[in-house]
């Protein structure tokens, strides 16, 4: 079928893998959201999971006492479409998720500027606001301890906005984030082979580069029918 004399190599893929560079990865994720909407996207949001690097057995684990490590991922999708457009990932998960997000906020800019932007209440900050805010972007995150306090003590004068008029029906468009980080771990695996933190990477970037070609494809079938309703209804 491949039409080739000679079978290559079994480690061909893993070299052709290792070679390609991160870089080149970032942008062909980028690239989906940009062919369905080149200019803008109209709902967008942000989340972060983890991927185990163990790399032995959960009983050898368990009577060993041995901690799980694992991989940080943080990815910026489109909710309407459920691609992922941005990716940041880090392999020592000490820090909070908070700091990365300046990261992953001006990578979706350079993609495509989003009208609304939702985030959990981990990203409650009022310089996340007003990061948002300042690029004529519509930020909702709901507010930390908002039953404990009456809205003149709240911080922030969006966070008090967001006490006031915070819409529920637009913030559980989030869940999709979820989503997305479901059906990457449920067809691909929730743990990583790699050992080294260079291959690591690669491996998650690959991951999501394979979710998104596996996105387009369902959204590729989804207009096909739609287009082709109109003629079955004739008959």
């Amino acid at each position: 079928m491949l039409s080739i004399s000679i079978i290559p190599h079994f480690t061909t893929l893993q070299k052709a893998a290792a070679r390609l560079s991160d870089i080149l990865l970032h942008v062909a994720i980028g690239r989906f959201i940009q062919m369905i909407c080149p200019s803008k996207m109209i709902f967008t949001g942000a989340d972060t999971t983890g991927f185990e690097t163990r790399h032995c057995t959960p009983y050898y684990s368990y009577r060993c006492f041995l901690r799980h490590s694992y991989t940080k991922l943080s990815a910026g999708s489109d909710m309407s479409t459920q691609l992922v457009c941005v990716v940041v990932i880090q392999h020592h998960p000490v820090s909070h998720d908070i700091k990365h997000f300046p990261e992953i906020f001006q990578q979706m800019t350079s993609i495509a500027t989003p009208w609304i932007m939702v985030l959990d209440m981990g990203y409650d900050a009022e310089w996340i606001h007003q990061m948002i805010r300042g690029n004529n972007v519509l930020s909702m995150i709901p507010v930390r301890k908002k039953d404990d306090c009456p809205i003149r003590r709240t911080r922030g004068r969006y966070r008090k906005q967001m006490r006031r008029i915070f819409d529920e029906s637009l913030y559980h468009q989030r869940n999709k984030c979820e989503a997305i980080f479901s059906v990457i771990k449920r067809r691909f695996g929730s743990d990583i082979k790699s050992y080294n933190e260079s291959m690591r990477e690669k491996e998650l970037l690959y991951r999501v580069l394979v979710y998104n070609c596996h996105r387009m494809c369902v959204i590729s079938c989804l207009l096909w029918m739609i287009s082709r309703e109109p003629k079955l209804n004739n008959f």
